[in-house]
């Protein structure tokens, strides 16, 4: 995105979508119509979602159903699998 001088992800989806439409040809840029989980927000109910598709903790892919341990220390939040 640096390279193309475009600061936002919506502005790339854009641009993308067009030159699919311009060339009826589809392209995948990877990552683009994913959520990043490197800066996760807290909604107004006070809920912090983090996407960890694809993360895999001791080698082990995350799964639906995979329990964490939550510690807060300092200014860290930190997850253990259990």
């Amino acid at each position: 995105m640096e390279k193309l001088s475009i600061k936002h992800k919506q502005t790339l989806r854009q641009h993308v979508l067009k030159l699919i439409n311009d060339d009826k040809q589809y392209y995948e840029v990877r990552g683009l119509y994913m959520k990043t989980s490197s800066r996760p927000k807290v909604k107004k109910n006070g809920v912090l979602c983090i996407n960890l598709k694809g993360v895999k903790f001791d080698g082990r892919e995350v799964i639906e159903g995979d329990e964490f341990v939550v510690n807060i220390e300092d200014d860290h939040i930190m997850l253990r699998m259990s």
